[in-house]
């Protein structure tokens, strides 16, 4: 029954918060109506009803009927997307910063929506040229729904002109191609591992494929190594089993020929190609764009941030970090300082979660309880203080005999939210593997419902589905997160066996229970979790003590 701000301090303070702490989230440098920051403007006199309604910044609506109201409250699920609350406003419209910024925060706190508004807020410099502006993002259907939404914010056609919005790895592939034209399509992962498999066995390595792709990945390319002294001389933390300088040695010779195999072949790998990108960039004094920001910055790899530091000059709202390594899905991790990206004094946390109920929430943080993570700027992240800004329906979990029947289940439920009037593409249903999302899209056409997969761009009509990785940064009001059994979730395939790299193999555990947290907090009003067979591990400390039974 608090008002809302109210309510803030006092959930804020009750969370283990200094006061110093809530005083600086969420009332000092709110902008005002003015342009001035509330911590240094001076006290107002009193003034009219309709003044103080501007100065309220969001937290009141003057409505005039209740027409008007059920307007505002059934108003499209996608003018939610782009909803801007007052305590993020004050980074999204905030002075020139001084050099790149932060802002990190758990999942639906807000940070791809500041990320739009910030660009929103300096495209309407009227000095800067069509495409000044490069809003980037790590996957390509994350980030055709960022340029989607940034339509819904901006409506001046000159103004959105001024933002290009593309997948990071197309940016980097027009740079490589002016250096390498002819270059062959770029080795995937999967087709990367065969060939580590071979050279193992030809160097007499006991080494697995897995081992020898991250080695290669995050130290060599990591760190641009490309002598064997460097590498005998590389720092490997975080890499797990310590390597002797013979063995590194004889790494080095695997991972030359491995490189040459490439070369020969005229074909790189991305972060090659991204690195390649960022040489061309740093050789060049004039800039492609005047201001970046970056989206869903946890899962770059160090390449990506060289060619980000060369993609703008070094000077005011430079680049603009919006990210949250509680959420990263990518084994790919990085120190911002070292890699020339300064943020220091310039960092902001978002706390109060404005997508996802507190019933939602409380569930999926409970399946990150005791996870450290690091903040990419050589520290550590936190839960401290993170929370839902409103009510809603408990989360369903439910175990079923075999996957018919729990396929049979989710049909259910989908139906039950479409006769509630919920729109089908405000709905999605994820799960580890494709195969199974395959099996409940045959089952939602024989039910005459629609669907449409989460990568396709081009049709966003129908009841999403897609896997967990394609769920990144979107949004649902109902989510169905299926298939959460043992051996899937985690995924056995995606885990290193502890007994070749302990590191690693909690590394790719971490990853996959990013994996889940992802998926569940993707719903604004309703989730369904469920399984058949064993349930994953990973939802133990989030089940209630009495979950729902498929077959009862």
């Amino acid at each position: 029954m608090l008002p809302e701000l109210q309510y803030d301090v006092l959930a804020s303070l009750a969370s283990g918060l200094s006061p110093e702490t809530v005083e600086q989230e969420l009332f000092q440098n709110l902008p005002r109506a003015d342009g001035q920051n509330r911590s240094t403007a001076a006290p107002e006199a009193t003034s009219t009803f309709t003044e103080a309604m501007k100065r309220s910044q969001g937290y009141i609506v003057v409505v005039n009927d209740s027409k008007e109201l059920g307007d505002i409250l059934h108003r499209p699920f996608d003018r939610w997307r782009v909803f801007l609350h007052p305590t993020q406003q004050r980074i999204a419209e905030h002075p020139p910063y001084n050099g790149p910024t932060r802002v990190t925060g758990g999942p639906g706190t807000g940070k791809t929506v500041v990320a739009l508004h910030r660009a929103h807020h300096l495209a309407r410099n009227a000095q800067l040229v069509k495409n000044s502006i490069l809003l980037t993002t790590y996957t390509k259907n994350l980030a055709a729904e960022v340029a989607r939404n940034l339509s819904l914010l901006i409506t001046d056609p000159v103004v959105r002109g001024r933002i290009e919005v593309d997948n990071i790895d197309v940016i980097a592939h027009r740079y490589f191609q002016q250096l390498h034209p002819n270059s062959g399509d770029p080795i995937e992962r999967r087709d990367r591992l065969p060939r580590w498999q071979q050279l193992a066995r030809r160097h007499h390595l006991d080494l697995p494929d897995s081992f020898l792709d991250q080695e290669w990945r995050q130290v060599v390319l990591g760190q641009q190594i490309t002598t064997a002294q460097q590498y005998r001389e590389a720092d490997r933390k975080g890499r797990g089993n310590r390597l002797s300088l013979v063995l590194r040695d004889r790494l080095w010779a695997v991972f030359e020929e491995f490189t040459a195999q490439l070369r020969g072949e005229n074909t790189w790998a991305f972060e090659e190609i991204v690195a390649e990108a960022a040489r061309l960039l740093h050789k060049r004094d004039e800039k492609p764009y005047q201001h970046v920001i970056v989206d869903e910055a946890q899962d770059l790899h160090p390449a990506h941030w060289r060619m980000l530091r060369a993609l703008v000059g070094e000077h005011e709202d430079d680049l603009f970090i919006a990210g949250d390594t509680y959420q990263r899905i990518y084994d790919n991790k990085v120190s911002l300082r070292s890699l020339g990206v300064r943020v220091t004094g310039r960092s902001t946390k978002l706390r109060i979660n404005y997508r996802t109920s507190r019933e939602i929430l409380l569930r999926s943080t409970a399946l990150l309880l005791g996870e450290r993570v690091d903040d990419m700027d050589e520290g550590e992240e936190n839960l401290v203080g993170y929370r839902s800004s409103f009510r809603g329906h408990q989360p369903e979990t439910a175990s079923f005999t075999d996957e018919a029947a729990e396929i049979a289940a989710i049909i259910r439920r989908v139906q039950h939210w479409l006769r509630q009037g919920i729109r089908p593409e405000t709905v999605a249903i994820t799960s580890r593997r494709r195969h199974f999302g395959e099996r409940a899209a045959e089952a939602l056409a024989a039910a005459g419902i629609s669907t449409s997969q989460l990568d396709d761009v081009a049709t966003t009509g129908g009841v999403r589905i897609g896997t967990m990785h394609k769920m990144k940064g979107l949004e649902f009001r109902c989510v169905v997160v299926a298939d959460v059994r043992a051996g899937i979730v985690p995924l056995t395939a995606a885990v290193t066996n502890p007994e070749v790299d302990p590191q690693q193999h909690q590394q790719d555990l971490q990853a996959e229970r990013n994996l889940l947290f992802v998926a569940c907090t993707r719903a604004r009003d309703s989730l369904f979790v469920s399984w058949h067979g064993e349930p994953s591990t990973f939802l133990h400390p989030a089940l209630p003590t009495e979950h729902t039974r498929g077959s009862r």
